[in-house]
């Protein structure tokens, strides 16, 4: 810890906080459970405020319960006051298996930029909280495992819910109770990993929730997927040596022969190669100018940047160690001034199309909760009308053609369920900007302007089919 601290309590003050006003919610009293139950009724009310403001007499206390100083830090992360947050756990005596507290301590250490102590802080709280199930009461459902990748940092004191099914399909599944199911995932990387499976209930089946190839590249994690896999020693849907196939330089190889298929040419540059004084020859060369660089890993459009002359190039590698993406960039304009992706789920080899997204620049993601996205929507109604009709009649708005070669694509990457994110040239062939099972495959419940929801009622009917169907 970076302060000492004291047989017990807390010491740290919160600051700026306002004295309690207003009379006690109705039917709640005044001791410890009490007060923390009103804390989070006006959390929830996104109070978080008022709600500190019930809990700051009780701080000043140098013997204060360590709950009532959990929530006050988890309220001070909520309203972007790490530094205060990070003074309470300083005066609160360290509980090596108080997982929360581990994750309050991660949050604050992220939010101030002290990664490393985040990342330790992190990995306690992991080894702590390597497993969770949903649904635990109803013994009647069947069980299903899933293969989860503990985060690295935590960015808010999340539940371990909340951490364990984090943005992919699997979370939105898991998150939304969509399936007849109770789901177990295990932080498989974890060394408490192997006695969780131990004392936990064994499944009937097993999803690798893991859905980013380069994952996999890595022989130490893909050896501890592979065992915690042999240790549940049943049936596993995406199948980790699957699912490395879906790593962009891979997937761009993979598809480099099919002629109704463009995948942009793909290549990964380590922190060596990068620094290699040739490298703005090597990619003018190879890919040309412009050309999209961007960091292995990560997904929704973070860390790309379209570097349109060598010197972007050079000054873009610089920041993306230790090492990154060259891929081609093809520019794709359906209509006049605007990119466009089409996003289809493919499971047990059907295929649903989702979603169309615009934009008037080259990244296009989703994101209709935000205000500029809203504002690019509204003058637009035609956008949202080609999206409802082609995701109605997907084989009469796009053609025999067009389905033919996504179902080809479903053929190569073999993956029980996945995301593709593609466009149609002038010549009518598809362009596959990525297929992986890391995407999000359902609207985000907050979005402004509605995505059609019968694709995706079709999508969670085939998928529950397929689970029922491979459990027997």
């Amino acid at each position: 810890m970076n302060a000492k601290t004291p047989p017990g309590g807390a010491t740290g003050r919160i600051s700026g906080a306002a004295p309690p006003g207003g009379a006690p919610l109705p039917g709640l009293g005044s001791g410890p459970s009490d007060l923390i139950a009103r804390v989070i009724k006006l959390e929830q009310q996104d109070e978080a405020e008022a709600a500190l403001a019930l809990l700051q007499p009780r701080l000043a206390n140098a013997t204060v319960d360590p709950i009532l100083v959990k929530a006050a830090c988890r309220l001070l992360l909520k309203l972007e006051r790490p530094g205060e947050a990070q003074a309470l756990l300083n005066g609160l005596k360290p509980a090596q298996d108080d997982a929360e507290q581990w994750a309050l301590r991660a949050a604050a250490a992220e939010r101030e930029n002290r990664l490393d102590e985040a990342m330790d802080y992190t990995a306690r709280y992991c080894a702590l909280a390597p497993m969770v199930i949903t649904n635990s009461k109803r013994q009647d459902l069947p069980i299903i495992g899933i293969l989860s990748c503990g985060p690295i940092t935590i960015p808010q004191p999340f539940t371990p819910n909340r951490l364990h099914f984090r943005e992919n399909f699997i979370s939105q599944y898991a998150r939304r109770n969509l399936g007849p199911f109770r789901l177990l995932s295990l932080f498989v990387e974890v060394e408490t990993a192997a006695r969780a499976q131990e004392i936990a209930p064994k499944p009937s089946l097993v999803l690798n929730s893991m859905g980013t190839g380069e994952l996999f590249s890595d022989r130490k994690f893909a050896g501890q997927a592979r065992k915690a896999i042999r240790r549940w020693g049943v049936d596993v849907l995406n199948p980790p040596d699957i699912v490395a196939r879906t790593a962009r330089d891979k997937l761009s190889h993979a598809l480099a022969g099919e002629p109704e298929i463009r995948f942009p040419r793909t290549e990964y540059f380590d922190s060596e190669s990068a620094a290699d004084d040739g490298l703005a020859d090597r990619l003018e060369r190879d890919f040309g100018f412009p050309l999209i660089m961007r960091a292995p890993f990560v997904h929704m459009g973070e860390q790309a940047f379209l570097a349109r002359t060598r010197q972007e190039a050079i000054e873009i590698a610089g920041r993306l160690a230790p090492g990154f993406y060259a891929i081609e960039f093809i520019d794709n304009q359906p209509r006049p001034g605007l990119h466009r992706r089409i996003r289809a789920g493919i499971v047990d080899g059907k295929i649903h199309l989702l979603r169309l997204d615009y934009d008037a620049q080259w990244n296009v993601h989703g994101n209709r909760h935000l205000p500029e996205r809203i504002s690019f929507y509204e003058p637009r109604p035609e956008l949202i009308d080609e999206e409802k009709k082609v995701c109605a009649d997907p084989q009469g708005e796009l053609g025999e053609r067009v389905m033919s070669t996504l179902g080809r694509v479903a053929e190569i990457v073999k993956l029980d369920w996945f995301g593709i994110d593609f466009d149609i040239d002038a010549d009518g062939r598809v362009i596959v900007f990525e297929a992986n099972p890391a995407m999000l495959l359902l609207t985000s419940s907050n979005a402004q302007i509605q995505r059609p929801k019968e694709p995706e009622v079709a999508l969670i009917e085939t998928f529950n089919a397929m689970l029922t169907r491979r459990i027997g």
